[in-house]
C-alpha cells in the first residue's frame, strides 16, 4: 500500500511526467478524431458512388430491355422467304460427325 501512495505522490509532484502524459492524450485523441472523420467521409462518398452506380445500372437495364424488345418484334419477320430473298439457300443433307469412343487422338 506504501508502493501506490509513493507513486501518487511522485506523479503529483512530477510535473514532467504530467505534462507528457496530457500531451499524449491530446495527440492520441486528435489521431482517433481525424481518423473517425476520415472514415465518416469516406462511407458517405462510398454510399453516393454506390447510388450513382445503381442508376446507371437501373438506365443500361432499361436500355437491355428495349433492345430485346426490338429483337423480339425483328425477329418475328424473320421466315423463309426473308431468308432465301437474302441469298441463303434450303439445305436437304443433314450430315452428322460419329465418333468412335475407343480411338484417342494422338500428338
Amino acid at each position: 500500500m506504501t508502493k501506490a501512495i509513493a507513486i501518487t505522490k511522485d506523479f503529483k509532484n512530477n510535473l514532467k511526467l504530467r505534462k507528457n502524459i496530457f500531451i499524449f492524450l491530446i495527440t492520441s485523441f486528435i489521431l482517433l478524431a481525424s481518423s473517425y472523420a476520415y472514415l465518416v467521409v469516406s462511407l458517405t462518398c462510398n454510399a453516393v458512388e454506390r447510388r450513382n452506380y445503381e442508376r446507371k445500372i437501373t438506365s443500361l437495364n432499361g436500355q437491355v430491355n428495349e433492345l430485346d424488345l426490338i429483337y423480339l418484334h425483328m425477329i418475328k419477320d424473320l421466315d423463309k422467304e426473308y431468308a432465301i430473298s437474302n441469298g441463303f439457300t434450303d439445305n436437304d443433307q443433314n450430315l452428322f460427325v460419329s465418333r468412335n469412343i475407343n480411338q484417342v487422338a494422338v500428338r
